[in-house]
């Protein structure tokens, strides 16, 4: 562990860096957020001067600058210092008036995340709407089944009804792209999203901020909102243009169509209204008094013998019709159709045929009853105007849905890209910084030897020191016994001297 710590502060004093945490995201600072003054006086005074201290000490370190202007701040007198320090107040009090108007501007993932809260909520509330129209569609579906086992064609009407009734009206141009927003409006909407994000700020407050941020961009920031509107601009009315060529032809056919059928179908019940008008009013003019004598049939088969012999008709009759199955016996309700239908004309002059033919020879058997008319299969009923409004908009929900799929598929198609984009970025960026720790690790084993060999020459050099040292302390004590001995000689050469003159006296 001593180890490590030792290895770990080397390679920090070397320039390296401890990795930040996993956990903890960066936070990055808004440019346009307002800059607080520093400094004081001597700020403004360094910021005014700082160009002209840098030619001073060209070619030095930085902190040359900050040196040579706190010297020159030393010399400057109470009036010249006091305008800077005033100075200095009116910055301050402009930055804490920026700072209230100022709202700080959501970043791509917090506004991601916005966004993707506000898309879940429409989405569950859209499927909340869904299972609700659906119970309500099974509902009227169950009634609408009891009513058609009554009447098929009230049920089909009634159950075409309850359909369109029950689906809301949409959009004719569901897939329309909306109209983009101005550049202001685009810069205004991302401001608020900041706004909401981070505190509860009045709107009053966030159109304030906006227009003074705007005012505050100049024409170089607002030409990127401009530059990005002229392009979604351009989309839409090629989108528009599209889709209201394609809608338009769909809807000139099916109108086409339409109206195809209901000349038909009105020409149809104005013939059957006629036709029953005419018969009402012949059979009013033909209709006979009750009370009227009847005229007595001519020949044999008018005097009663019909009338005698009818009991015996009757059974004859029965026992000759053949029976249908069940599967091909009409209903009820074409039985009352077909009672009244018209014979084609071959079998009606086969009957009359037969008819007359029984007047004229009694004594042979009359002719089985005729069945009646099986039902010819029925014609797929006309869609009312509502019913094709309903299949086109459900035709359009289906293509919308599957073009919302395509678009989901492609953007999360370019999302797993970017993705992969990113994680070949981050593994270059991981190889770089393996690179840059192995030089750098190298770099700490240079330094080390380095540190090294410098111990080593130090402890050279004390060694050479001591050496010294002592060298001169045995100069010293040389030249001390040096001096002993002359000063012994010196006094042995006055008392030779002092001898020799006393010798001589």
């Amino acid at each position: 562990m001593a180890k490590y710590d030792a290895d770990m502060n080397a390679f920090i004093d070397a320039g390296g860096g401890v990795k930040r945490k996993a956990g903890t995201q960066a936070t990055t600072k808004d440019p346009a957020a307002p800059k607080k003054p520093v400094g004081g006086g001597f700020g403004c005074f360094l910021a005014q001067n700082r160009a002209a201290f840098s030619k001073d000490v060209k070619g030095q370190p930085a902190t040359a600058v900050t040196k040579l202007a706190s010297k020159k701040w030393k010399y400057l007198s109470e009036d010249e210092k006091k305008v800077y320090q005033e100075e200095y107040e009116m910055k301050k009090a402009g930055y804490e008036q920026a700072k209230k108007l100022y709202v700080r501007l959501a970043t791509d993932r917090e506004a991601e995340k916005h966004v993707k809260k506000v898309r879940l909520a429409m989405g569950n509330k859209e499927a909340a709407k869904g299972t609700e129209d659906a119970e309500k569609a099974a509902a009227k579906e169950k009634s609408a089944e009891k009513e058609i086992k009554a009447k098929a064609k009230v049920a089909k009407a009634a159950k075409a009804k309850a359909k369109a009734k029950a689906s809301p009206r949409e959009s004719r141009r569901p897939s329309m792209k909306v109209l983009p927003l101005a550049p202001f409006d685009c810069f205004y909407a991302q401001i608020r999203a900041g706004a909401r994000l981070y505190n509860s700020v009045p709107i009053s407050a966030i159109g304030k901020s906006a227009s003074y941020r705007w005012a505050m961009l100049g024409e170089d920031g607002r030409t990127a909102y401009r530059e990005e509107y002229e392009r979604q601009k351009a989309e839409y009315e090629a989108v528009k243009s599209a889709e209201l060529a394609g809608i338009d032809q769909e809807e000139i056919e099916k109108l086409g169509e339409i109206q195809t059928r209901s000349a038909c179908m009105r020409a149809f019940i104005d013939a059957g209204e006629k036709k029953g008008t005419k018969r009402k009013a012949d059979k009013a003019v033909t209709m006979k008094d009750p009370t009227t004598p009847k005229k007595p049939a001519e020949g044999a088969l008018g005097s009663g013998f019909p009338a005698q012999n009818s009991a015996a008709f009757s059974a004859d009759a029965i026992g000759h019709q053949p029976q249908l199955p069940p599967s091909l016996a009409p209903g009820k309700d074409a039985q009352q159709e077909h009672e009244y239908a018209p014979l084609p004309s071959a079998e009606k002059e086969e009957t009359e045929k037969a008819q007359s033919t029984a007047c004229d020879s009694p004594a042979l058997p009359l002719p089985a009853m005729l069945l009646p008319a099986v039902p010819l299969p029925a014609m797929p009923p006309i869609l009312p105007l509502e019913i094709a409004k309903y299949a086109k908009r459900r035709e359009k929900e289906r293509l919308e849905k599957l073009e919302n799929n395509r678009r989901d598929l492609e953007h999360y198609k370019g999302k797993a890209r970017r993705e992969r984009d990113r994680r070949r970025d981050l593994e270059k960026e991981v190889e770089r910084y393996k690179r840059k720790g192995k030089r750098l690790e190298e770099d700490v084993e240079h330094y080390k030897k380095k540190a090294r060999r410098e111990r080593d020459q130090r402890k050279d050099l004390e060694n050479d020191v001591g050496h010294y040292k002592r060298k001169a302390t045995r100069e010293r004590t040389k030249r001390r016994d040096l001096e002993d001995r002359l000063e012994v000689l010196s006094v042995l050469y006055l008392r030779e001297g002092y001898r020799v003159q006393a010798s001589a006296a």
